[in-house]
């Protein structure tokens, strides 16, 4: 998804009005064309949301009617953050389930929309800001250093979603210290380590004071971590210290 090219601009074939284009206002909206009524069948549209250098972009669904498919292979909507153009959700997302808040990486945010040629719905609506709570996500670049949920350690903001993605030479360790509210199965507040980026290797989804004392990147040199809290009770919330180690390190609960 090249930031600078926007399919929805193609010249071979006029898009219909509302179908993509680059949005720099610092908050607003985007929907799919025609929306509230039903959007156009074999429609490729995209949205580059920028703000300034150093903000981060807000994302959130308010209103989702796509064609349902298991895997949304006919209609459905993809967004990503740049500069890599990295898939802030799991896939594709399609039918009426609305998808958690969302913050880019960087200061730069795709949306990209597909419908096929048949079953024509109401389409998506999705509001964008700069983010209410500092801290919450992004890339970092570095040896060394720390990270915490937004507001640590006061108790952190209800339905919000962050991502960090720590790279450095192989080898770090993530030592982790966090209270979160308690789940039986992690599905309320939790945090997620993964090796690589949003689809690698799970490492775990912990809440509560489950979090292993400190873990060691077993793949490679980085780390992907996802915080997410819902609307109910909230915590203390966590702090993260990552450093340098010798790659013969391992796990330790």
């Amino acid at each position: 998804c090249p930031l600078t090219d926007l399919k929805s601009q193609s010249t071979s074939l006029l898009p219909p009005a509302g179908c993509g284009g680059i949005v720099t206002a610092p908050n607003g909206e985007i929907h799919s064309p025609q929306y509230p009524s039903n959007y156009p069948d074999n429609v490729d549209c995209s949205w580059v949301i920028t703000v300034d250098v150093g903000n981060r972009v807000f994302f959130n669904f308010t209103d989702l009617d796509l064609e349902s498919h298991s895997s949304c292979s006919f209609d459905y909507v993809t967004v990503s953050s740049g500069p890599f153009c990295v898939n802030l959700f799991p896939g594709r997302y399609c039918g009426n389930e609305l998808p958690h808040s969302v913050t880019s990486f960087s200061n730069a945010l795709v949306v990209n929309f597909i419908s096929d040629a048949s079953v024509g719905r109401k389409g998506f609506r999705a509001t964008y800001m700069l983010p209410v709570f500092p801290g919450c996500g992004g890339h970092l670049y570095m040896e060394s250093g720390a990270f915490n949920s937004p507001n640590y350690p006061d108790v952190y903001p209800p339905n919000v979603e962050c991502v960090w993605t720590i790279t450095s030479s192989p080898g770090n360790r993530l030592q982790l210290m966090f209270q979160l509210q308690q789940s039986s199965d992690c599905s309320s507040d939790y945090l997620e380590v993964r090796e690589g980026h949003s689809t690698g290797t799970l490492v775990g989804r912990f809440c509560g004071d489950s979090l292993p004392s400190n873990y060691t990147s077993i793949m490679g040199h980085i780390l992907w971590i996802k915080f997410v809290s819902d609307s109910s009770v909230s915590g203390a919330g966590f702090r993260a210290v990552f450093s340098h180690c010798k790659s013969e390190q391992h796990y330790n609960a």
